[in-house]
């Protein structure tokens, strides 16, 4: 004979074979609730997820700068005299048009002397603390004398400065 237990929570009196298929039926149904509260966990992430993925596409790149102090620099450096006895700027011309400066290729000699100079414009010109720049020598077909020193991230002040209508320099420092 089946045991007859007391149900607290209805006051009913029910048999342990009925108790226990109550117990089973709370269990499935419980269980489908804890499915699904995953379910919903998993969907939060998910756009979570995808949400930090659209911060991290749309946040804005590296504040960049116009600064005074290199536009000098850079015009300093267009007017210096070059060991072939012509101002930067021309040999920058001459580096455009493929030609020579002395025994070197113009571009070849442009890269040394300028890393040079901008080196030393770095060490002494007090320019705070740069981390790194860039120089770049553009034509209307490009970029024709790229130099790169040192970490090119965060924040950065530049200066661009037409040679001539189809040239320009662009100097770029970079500080933390």
């Amino acid at each position: 004979m089946p045991k007859v237990v007391n149900d607290k929570a209805s006051g009913h009196k029910m048999t342990s074979a009925q108790g226990m298929s109550q117990i089973s039926y709370l269990n499935k149904k419980n269980r489908k609730a804890q499915e699904e509260i995953m379910g919903f966990i998993i969907i939060v992430v998910i756009i979570i997820v995808i949400g930090m993925v659209f911060i991290f596409m749309l946040k804005p790149k590296a504040k960049q700068e116009q600064n005074v102090q290199v536009e000098n620099l850079l015009s300093a450096v267009r007017h210096a005299t070059s060991a072939c006895e012509k101002e930067m700027q021309d040999v920058m011309i001459m580096c455009g048009n493929d030609e020579s400066c002395g025994t070197e290729k113009a571009c070849d000699y442009l890269r040394l002397e300028l890393k040079s100079m901008v080196d030393l414009a770095v060490e002494k010109a007090g320019l705070g603390n740069v981390i790194g720049y860039t120089l770049d020598l553009k034509g209307t077909s490009g970029a024709l004398l790229s130099i790169k020193e040192g970490n090119q991230t965060g924040t950065s002040m530049a200066a661009i400065s037409p040679i001539r209508q189809d040239l320009s320099a662009e100097l770029r420092f970079f500080y933390p």
